[in-house]
């Protein structure tokens, strides 16, 4: 039963289906919102290699993983831009 998983559990049962979800759809862009928030930084290894590699199997598509964590371990290649945004400023 899904309820009686983890957070993280839940965040990588979600990427797989959405990874074998993905192989079907014919959508063109493809995007996850803090996709690993729940997730040790493991699995979210493991999770961003799994979307890294489906997105580069995926031909004339586009993904859009944003992600509030930092993915400094991630191996990043040439068919892949990183926009990394400024941390906020508090107290403003």
């Amino acid at each position: 039963m899904p309820r009686n998983l983890s957070g993280g559990e839940r965040s990588f049962s979600t990427v797989a289906l959405l990874l074998a979800m993905w192989d079907v759809a014919t959508s063109p862009v493809r995007c996850l919102d803090e996709w690993d928030v729940f997730l040790d930084s493991v699995n979210r290894g493991i999770a961003a290699k799994l979307l890294i590699e489906g997105a580069l199997a995926s031909d004339q598509k586009q993904f859009i993983l944003i992600t509030p964590q930092d993915m400094s371990g991630i191996k990043i290649g040439p068919e892949i831009k990183v926009n990394r945004l400024s941390d906020p400023e508090r107290g403003q």
